[in-house]
């Protein structure tokens, strides 16, 4: 291997200032990189203590649970498909909620999964992120050429087509291309092009907070967004809206 591929032999490596950025880890720094592991435990005990905990719904999240229940419990024919949107301010119980609607769906023996735009929003749900439920790993494609391009593996197809519900918080993060890149490969996975497969999905989130990266927001201007982009524009107002 050549010298300019090795670390540290690379002229980058030797024109970077490493002493003066190893000044940025003062020793508070070093104390919270030392304590991270203890702080994640306690958090983990303290979503576990949250997601144990009696939840006493308000009006509104007792409409939202009425009528996941109600699709679930619905005799005769099959039930058609559950597209639902509650939206909530930060502090309006949203996770609370996550979390008795996937108690809901284990007492009834149904089959879900929970995913979130981030790291940190898929944790606290007790879920995975959006990119890791579809396996895209750095591909630095945009969702339009993925939705094209990227090969599902046995996986992933297995994850979707062993549930029956999606549960996805944060929603207003994702935005109109990964929306629309959802749906595509949903309708790929599941065989069926109907909307998302005719998987049931279940949003949460907020629209008054962080706008997504890289992506449009789904109130966008119609005029201004690119066909792709259009396509989930038009996904995000589909079925059921709820204020919780």
């Amino acid at each position: 291997m050549s010298s300019s591929f090795i670390l540290g032999e690379r002229e980058i490596d030797k024109s970077f200032d490493w002493l003066l950025n190893c000044r940025e880890f003062d020793q508070v720094k070093i104390k919270r990189v030392k304590s991270f592991i203890p702080r994640l435990k306690k958090q983990s005990e303290l979503k576990k203590s949250v997601k144990n905990t009696v939840f006493f719904p308000s009006k509104s999240q007792a409409s939202i649970l009425s009528i996941v229940e109600n699709h679930i419990t619905k005799k005769g024919s099959k039930p058609d498909q559950l597209l639902l949107i509650s939206s909530g301010q930060a502090g309006s119980g949203k996770s609370h909620l996550i979390f008795s609607i996937a108690r809901l769906l284990i007492n009834h023996k149904r089959r879900y999964l929970i995913i979130a735009p981030t790291g940190n929003s898929a944790y606290s749900v007790g879920g995975i992120t959006f990119h890791s439920a579809f396996s895209l790993f750095k591909t630095g494609k945009d969702f339009e050429t993925l939705s094209k391009e990227h090969i599902v593996s046995r996986a992933v197809v297995d994850r979707f087509r062993n549930i029956e519900f999606l549960l996805i918080d944060e929603f207003y993060l994702l935005g109109c291309n990964a929306l629309a890149f959802l749906n595509l490969t949903l309708q790929k996975i599941l065989k069926n092009t109907r909307d998302f497969g005719h998987l049931n999905v279940l949003t949460f989130g907020d629209a008054t907070q962080l706008k997504p990266v890289s992506d449009f927001c789904f109130y966008s201007d119609i005029n201004r967004l690119p066909p792709f982009a259009k396509k989930g524009f038009f996904l995000s107002f589909t079925g059921k809206s709820a204020t919780i």
